[in-house]
C-alpha cells in the first residue's frame, strides 16, 4: 500500500534528519538499498519522502553514510529526479548530489561516471533559481579542491560558462554559489 509506504518513509525522513547517531541507526537498518529503489516508484507520494531520507542521509557528517548510498546505486537512481517535472524532486536531487560532491575525489569520480555533471551543468542554465542554486552548489563542491581530471572534465563540459552566468544572475545565493 502506498500510503502505508510513504508514511513509513516519512517517519525514516524524520529520524534521519536527527541527531547524527539516528541517521547511523537508519544507516545500520540496512533499509537503504530499498529507499534508493523507492526512488523510482511510480507514485509521487512515495517518491519524495525516499528522497528526502536520501538527502538526509546525503548530509550525514560521515563520508560513510555518502559511501553507502553511492554503493547502493543512489546516483543513477537520482539521474531521472533531475528531469523531474517536479521542482522539488530537482531541487532535493541536486541537493543529495551536493552533499556527495562535497566528499572525497573518489566520490566525485563516481559522480563523474555516472554522467551527472552534465546534467547539473544544464539546470544550472535553465531551471529555476532555486533549483539552480543547488546545482551550482553541487558543482562549487566538485571544482573546489578535486583532481585535476575531474576539474579539467567540468571546464570541457562547459562548466565555466554556466557558473558565469550565475554570477551575473540577479539572486545573490545564486551568486555566492558560483563564487565559492
Amino acid at each position: 500500500d502506498d500510503e502505508v509506504l510513504a508514511d513509513t518513509l516519512w517517519a525514516l525522513a524524520s529520524l534521519s534528519d536527527g541527531p547524527n547517531h539516528y541517521t547511523e541507526a537508519v544507516l545500520g537498518t540496512g533499509v537503504m538499498p530499498r529507499v534508493v529503489d523507492l526512488l523510482s516508484h511510480a507514485s509521487g507520494s512515495v517518491v519524495t519522502p525516499a528522497l528526502t531520507v536520501t538527502v538526509n542521509v546525503a548530509k550525514a557528517p560521515s563520508d560513510q553514510a555518502r559511501e553507502c548510498l553511492i554503493s547502493t546505486g543512489v546516483l543513477s537512481a537520482i539521474r531521472p529526479l533531475l528531469q523531474s517535472q517536479k521542482r522539488r524532486l530537482r531541487k532535493d536531487a541536486c541537493v543529495a548530489l551536493t552533499h556527495i560532491a562535497g566528499g572525497p575525489a573518489q566520490h566525485l569520480q563516481a559522480i563523474a561516471e555516472a554522467g551527472l555533471f552534465p546534467a547539473l551543468i544544464d539546470i544550472v542554465g535553465s531551471a529555476e533559481v532555486e533549483v539552480r542554486r543547488e546545482a551550482a552548489a553541487a558543482l562549487a563542491n566538485a571544482v573546489s579542491g578535486t583532481r585535476l581530471d575531474l576539474t579539467t572534465l567540468l571546464v570541457q563540459g562547459n562548466c565555466l560558462p554556466a557558473l558565469a552566468e550565475t554570477v551575473q544572475s540577479s539572486d545573490a545565493t545564486l551568486q555566492k554559489c558560483s563564487m565559492d
